[in-house]
């Protein structure tokens, strides 16, 4: 047995734990902290599996603005001290068993499952000419499978738009922590603010090389947004409700445009022409990162709009 396989041995056994225990853990806002340690161990996973654009995600996504989000609706509701309530209805051990009935099923699934064509790599590296990227994920997400991407950005559009419909008429979708931060936050955040945008444009140009894309740099624009947005100065609040709704629009809307473009330009819908598949498909990503960065801002400065008056909420 190898060093590899112990570590990944010790490392799969750990997000069996992590996940195991989110759920069951006996105080609720501790198992929110490990729901936060089960993302970053599943982005060490995708590490592991030589899928370095979804680590990418998963930890930017997956363990920091979901686990922003999720530890703020804790805050919210209180459950600091709150003890879980399903500790009073299902014994401790019952919840383990399931736990591991549903692993030992999943395992069972995947030694079974059938490796299918085996030359797919092969045949997606002789396409990346044709497409205009050099990075196979790139190609597959908005070339090869770009219905699944389209439609992906579409949910996000859905999740947007509910939390636009749940807010009172006149509220605003931002709010404002009404408690003055340290000097050294805030130099701070003048610091890491415009490293994160040179970042997320790295990410976003790099996507047709290698790890990256929209997703990525999006999640990292969102991650500033909320470092702003704790520091009372919510960007999602600078501008106006048109100019939000059109960038939360703009990655789907744009995403069908360059596709239909390419259908009057003879190819399927989303099958670029050669010339102009690299440019085209950076425009995509363009608005997809925006798009997501809005999106993603958007669900955790506007939580807790309506009941945070009294901890700093706006109106």
């Amino acid at each position: 047995m190898t060093l590899e396989m112990l570590f990944d041995m010790a490392l799969v056994g750990a997000v069996v734990v992590a996940a195991a225990y989110a759920i069951n853990a006996p105080v609720l806002i501790a198992g929110v902290f490990v729901y936060i340690v089960f993302g970053v161990l599943l982005s060490l996973v995708w590490v592991r599996l030589g899928a370095p654009d979804l680590a990418i995600a998963e930890a930017a996504i997956g363990a920091g603005i979901t686990g922003a989000i999720v530890l703020d609706a804790a805050r919210q509701m209180g459950m600091e001290r709150r003890r879980n309530p399903r500790l009073r209805r299902w014994p401790g051990w019952l919840s383990w068993a399931a736990t591991a009935a549903v692993g030992v099923i999943f395992a069972g699934v995947f030694l079974t499952v059938s490796e299918g064509r085996g030359d797919l790599p092969q045949r997606v590296q002789a396409e990346l000419p044709r497409v205009g990227v050099e990075n196979e994920v790139t190609a597959v997400l908005l070339s090869y499978r770009g219905y699944d991407t389209w439609f992906e950005v579409g949910v996000l559009l859905v999740a947007a738009l509910g939390v636009l419909a749940l807010r009172a008429p006149g509220e605003s979708p931002a709010r404002r922590f009404r408690w003055d931060p340290p000097a050294v936050a805030d130099g701070a955040a003048d610091m890491l603010v415009p490293g994160g945008i040179l970042m997320a444009g790295y990410l976003l140009w790099q996507g047709s090389r290698g790890p990256g894309g929209a997703f990525q740099a999006g999640a990292v624009l969102a991650a500033i947004a909320v470092l702003l947005t704790l520091l009372g100065r919510p960007p999602i609040a600078r501008v106006s409700d048109r100019a939000r709704d059109a960038l939360l629009v703009v990655g789907f809307a744009d995403f069908l445009l360059v596709g239909l473009v390419a259908v009057t330009l003879g190819g399927a819908l989303f099958e670029y022409p050669p010339a102009w598949a690299a440019p085209m498909i950076l425009v995509i990503e363009s608005a997809v990162a925006v798009s997501v960065a809005v999106t993603l801002s958007l669900l955790f400065a506007a939580g807790g709009a309506a009941g945070d008056a009294s901890e700093g909420g706006v109106p």
